[in-house]
C-alpha cells in the first residue's frame, strides 16, 4: 500500500525544485477553505513546507515525512526505526493531490468528499474530510502500516499503535466533526484490524460542507546504535543537534543544547546502546516536551 514513511517532523527539510499542480481557483470555497472556516488554528498550524511535484516532503539525517501526491500512496512516517504509514479514503477513486498553500495537500475523492492534508509544526499530520451533501459517504477508511510486531488498538475515544513491548508508537487523537455553522456532528471511530475507519452520521439536519478530523502524532521511537554513533560525532554542532531533534521539541523551547539528550546520546556511543526518545504532550505546544532514554 504505502511506499516510504514517516510523523514526527525535525528541522533541516529538504525540498524538490518542482511543485504539485496548484488548486484551480474559483468563486466557490474550497475544500481548504471549508477546514479553515471549521478549524482554523488547525490550518494555520500548518508547516511552511511548498511542495514538490511528489507531494509534501521533509527530512532529516533521523527522520521523513511525505504526503505523496498519488493518493494511493499515502503518507509514510519514519521515525528513527519505525515506519508508519496511512492510507487515504477512496484512493482508488481520488485525483492527484493538489496544493492549496503551504503545508497542505488535497484530493478530490469525486464521491462528494475530499481529504485535505496538514502537516502541522507541531509535528502532528492531519487528514480533514470535508463533506459535501447529505448524499455523501459517511465512512471514511484509513488502511494503516504498522511497523513489525505492532498492532493499531482502539485507545479511548481514539486510537493508538502499540509495539510488542506494550509502549506507545503514536497515537490517533480523538476524532471530531462539525457543520458549516460550527455545531458538531456526531463522529467516532470503529478499528477493524489494521483499517482506522471515521464514521460521521452527518445528514439533512446538518449545514454543508461538514469537515471530519482524524490526526496522527508519533509518541515513541527508537535511534539505532548505527544513528548513535553518526549523532556522536556531529553532538557539539548545534546545527546537527537541531536537525536530529524532533520538530515538537524545537516548535515548543527552540533548537539549543540539550543537556538530556547530548548525555543520552554520549553514554548511548560508549555502551554502544540505542537511544528511546519518549513525546509527552502537555496541550500546549510551548510545553511539549521529550525525554531521552538509554536502551539495549
Amino acid at each position: 500500500m504505502i511506499q516510504k514513511l514517516s510523523t514526527i517532523l525535525t528541522a533541516g527539510l529538504l525540498l524538490a525544485a518542482a511543485t504539485v499542480p496548484m488548486a484551480t481557483t474559483t468563486d466557490d470555497p474550497s475544500a481548504l477553505d471549508a477546514v479553515s472556516a471549521a478549524a482554523p488554528a488547525d490550518v494555520a498550524a500548518a508547516a511552511a513546507i511548498q511542495p514538490s511535484s511528489d507531494g509534501l516532503t521533509t527530512q532529516s539525517e533521523s527522520t521523513q515525512l511525505t504526503v505523496d501526491a498519488e493518493p494511493l500512496v499515502g503518507i509514510t512516517i519514519e521515525a528513527g526505526e519505525s515506519v508508519v504509514g496511512i492510507g487515504l479514503p477512496f484512493a482508488g477513486k481520488a485525483d492527484i493531490g493538489a496544493s492549496e498553500s503551504p503545508g497542505s495537500l488535497t484530493f478530490d475523492n469525486n464521491n462528494g468528499t475530499s481529504s485535505v492534508a496538514l502537516v502541522h509544526d507541531d509535528g502532528a499530520v492531519q487528514v480533514a474530510t470535508v463533506i459535501d451533501a447529505p448524499s455523501s459517504p459517511t465512512s471514511f477508511a484509513y488502511p494503516i502500516d504498522v511497523p513489525s510486531g505492532a498492532t493499531l488498538v482502539a485507545q479511548g475515544d481514539g486510537a493508538a499503535i502499540i509495539n510488542e513491548q506494550g509502549e506507545t508508537l503514536g497515537v490517533f487523537e480523538a476524532p471530531w466533526a462539525r457543520d458549516a455553522e460550527g455545531t458538531p456532528v456526531p463522529t467516532r471511530y470503529a478499528v477493524n484490524g489494521s483499517a482506522l475507519t471515521q464514521i460521521v452520521d452527518h445528514g439533512p439536519e446538518h449545514a454543508y460542507p461538514v469537515v471530519a478530523d482524524p490526526t496522527y502524532v508519533t509518541s515513541t521511537f527508537y535511534w539505532s546504535k548505527a544513528q548513535v554513533r553518526e549523532m556522536y560525532r556531529g553532538v557539539q554542532n548545534i546545527n546537527n543537534i537541531c536537525n536530529w531533534l524532533p520538530l515538537p521539541y524545537l516548535a515548543g523551547v527552540g533548537c539549543g543544547a540539550v543537556p538530556s539528550f547530548e548525555d543520552a546520546i554520549t553514554r548511548a556511543y560508549y555502551q554502544g546502546k540505542r537511544v528511546k526518545a519518549v513525546y509527552y504532550n502537555c496541550g500546549y505546544t510551548y510545553c511539549n516536551y521529550y525525554r531521552y532514554y538509554v536502551v539495549a
